[in-house]
């Protein structure tokens, strides 16, 4: 039996130049590391959901150290055994987060407020432009 993925090997990795690729973690099925050409490494856990393959990327390494990709890995097999699809869910938390983020940030009013700031107001006909984005 090979030897679970460790700190040390993970660092130790070296990127094919041709080619990702994965190595999987002995220590749990559907975990691996994929290591980028240009050396980039990240988790991912594969598995199946009806039937069909699935990969869920779990985060960047070393942000995400061994411990927490086994951790995540098993909350995302939670998930199936549950009957949910966790890329599913990943995709929806996520627009839900971005969706809260822009709500106030996105409006034409703070954008034209915003333009005003920076470069309406050193410009001589920048009141002339502001009354023209305030009417449209």
């Amino acid at each position: 039996m090979a030897k679970p993925l460790t700190p040390k090997t993970v660092e130790n990795l070296k990127p094919d130049p041709a080619k990702r690729t994965e190595r999987p973690d002995p220590g749990l099925s559907g975990l691996y590391i994929v290591v980028q050409p240009g050396g980039a490494k990240s988790w991912a856990y594969r598995f199946r959901y009806g039937g069909k393959p699935c990969k869920l990327t779990l985060g960047a390494w070393p942000l995400l150290g061994v411990a927490d990709a086994r951790a995540a890995a098993n909350d995302a097999a939670a998930q199936v055994e549950r009957g949910i699809n966790p890329t599913v869910e990943k995709k929806t938390g996520r627009a839900a987060q971005l969706e809260a983020q822009l709500s106030d940030r996105d409006k034409i009013k703070t954008l034209v407020a915003d333009f005003d700031k920076r470069h309406l107001r050193r410009l001589k006909s920048g009141a002339q432009a502001l009354q023209f984005l305030q009417r449209c």
